[in-house]
């Protein structure tokens, strides 16, 4: 794997990678060390894992590292679309445990999308985010600037809730539909339970993988904007321990990039 870049943007630690199997692998690498060291200090670690298209290689190359014992490892979910059963294969539910069923993980935790009384669900996750800290959360950059659900005009840095349901907006709504889990947009549920920004900034540390074009002009603007609510996402730039990876296509509208160095 080849290198291209790393910088820091404020808090942020950035790495630009000459392809996505190239970042998939180094953000896996890097997250794999974090969870063996973080092994030999604790009992158990807490992942909160998102499970978009954009962090698939990474998650491809984590849930084949040998060296972390997964049997005291516990997997949460960082979203999910209402009205979507746990065991439907549109769910982030089990396109997730298509990963995790790969190891002996400890214990995995789900919203239940289905639930009739909504805000007993919120206050139930919450609970067991606070009852299980998290040590590491995996999240891409949308094609918006959103991280999980927490969109622009929605999305609050200082949200009081850990957890709640969030309005879908356009944009994610035309990415659920190009990752083609979806024939037709009028398809994809319009809301979502999710983690808030400040519950995800709560993680010891933050590993970002936003590759895909779609994505250049939010990552420009997450990156190099000032910081606010408008690109959900810049929020990164302000806590310890995040870590962004990206790849040529994410990359392109950077400054200072040697693009000689990109192979296609």
């Amino acid at each position: 794997m080849s290198l291209v870049k790393r910088f820091y943007i404020n808090k942020a630690d950035c790495s630009v990678y000459d392809s996505r199997w190239a970042m998939g692998k180094a953000a896996a690498e890097l997250t794999a060390s974090i969870i063996v060291k973080l092994q030999q200090e604790q009992d158990e670690v807490n992942l909160l894992m998102s499970v978009g298209q954009s962090q698939h290689t990474m998650l491809d190359a984590l849930f084949g590292y040998a060296a972390i014992d997964w049997r005291k490892v516990n997997i949460f979910h960082v979203d999910e679309k209402l009205t979507l059963a746990g065991d439907n294969p549109l769910s982030g539910q089990q396109r997730l445990l298509k990963f995790m069923r790969r190891v002996p993980f400890k214990a995995g935790y789900f919203f239940n999308a289905l639930a009739e009384d909504q805000d007993a669900e919120c206050a139930r996750y919450a609970k067991l985010l606070d009852e299980h800290p998290i040590d590491i959360v995996f999240i891409g950059i949308g094609d918006d600037g959103h991280l999980a659900f927490c969109e622009q005009g929605w999305a609050k840095f200082d949200d009081p809730r850990a957890v709640a349901i969030a309005p879908l907006n356009e944009l994610t709504l035309l990415q659920n539909l190009r990752a083609g889990s979806y024939a037709r947009i009028e398809d994809v549920p319009k809301e979502g339970y999710t983690v808030t920004l400040p519950a995800l900034m709560k993680a010891k540390y933050k590993i970002s993988c936003s590759p895909f074009k779609e994505k250049a002009n939010a990552c420009y603007h997450v990156l190099f904007d000032p910081i606010s609510e408008n690109y959900p996402a810049s929020i990164l730039r302000t806590t310890e321990n995040a870590h962004l990876f990206f790849d040529p296509y994410s990359a392109q509208y950077f400054p200072d990039i040697d693009w000689n160095l990109v192979r296609e």
